[in-house]
């Protein structure tokens, strides 16, 4: 047509060229698109789950700390006084003996780190959840730092009240038992000041990890709303 100077042919093959052109680059566009979307609800979900776990799993631990600071408050009362009646000494040791523990927390955040790591946040459409996932994370490290500031002031309250703790065998020496030396430490006013310090940082800890706990259980809710909202929108597009 060109040769022909069939100019009228040629606009026409021109524009259904481009045309063809045009639509394949959208539909090219529309499947990358649809692609991503399909990626980020995977995405979402995966989060979801861990989240919705890791919020249970850390409120559990807040509740421990409270039980902890509880044993606590009776372990002060009783060395206030001085005195500890046999029925208690249960009670006491078990106290004594646990006010050091601070587990680390069992929340996964293995697919925000693989996120991370892979640059698909970008995938994640929702600006709030993208600010809220690193709120998270800063709040997930914030209490690793804490966590680890309280252990090595555990150990150097350890260091003071190891003496304490006694090891008793059984007649058949099979076996030990754990017992507290309560005549040895009941005057003393350090052992007093150290309880004091462990029951306020299970009081503290206690405190945070309820916050962490809602935390995840908040950001686990607005990914319920964005994947609810793309529902609804995939629901929508036919028509």
């Amino acid at each position: 047509a060109f040769r022909r100077q069939d100019w009228a042919t040629v606009v026409v093959e021109f524009v259904i060229v481009v045309a063809g052109i045009f639509v394949g680059l959208q539909v090219v566009s529309w499947s990358s698109v649809s692609a991503d979307r399909v990626r980020e609800r995977i995405i979402l979900e995966q989060l979801h789950s861990d989240f919705t776990a890791n919020a249970e799993s850390v409120d559990q631990y807040a509740d421990r700390h409270a039980q902890l600071a509880e044993g606590l408050t009776f372990a002060l009362d009783t060395l206030t006084r001085g005195e500890l009646p046999a029925s208690d000494a249960g009670r006491f040791r078990n106290a004594f003996v646990s006010m050091y523990q601070m587990p680390g927390l069992n929340a996964t955040m293995g697919s925000y780190e693989t996120l991370i790591a892979s640059g698909d946040l970008a995938l994640i459409t929702d600006q709030d959840l993208k600010v809220r996932l690193a709120r998270l994370s800063a709040s997930v490290d914030e209490e690793s730092s804490l966590l680890t500031y309280f252990r090595e002031f555990g150990l150097r309250n350890r260091e003071v009240t190891r003496d304490a703790v006694l090891l008793i065998p059984n007649k058949d020496r099979t076996d030990t038992n754990l017992r507290v030396d309560f005549d040895s430490i009941k005057d003393d006013y350090r052992i007093l000041l150290i309880v004091a310090d462990q029951r306020r940082t299970h009081q503290i800890f206690g405190e945070v990890r309820t916050g962490l706990a809602q935390q995840f259980a908040d950001v686990a809710a607005r990914i319920d709303t964005v994947l609810g909202d793309a529902t609804g929108a995939g629901a929508e597009a036919p028509e």
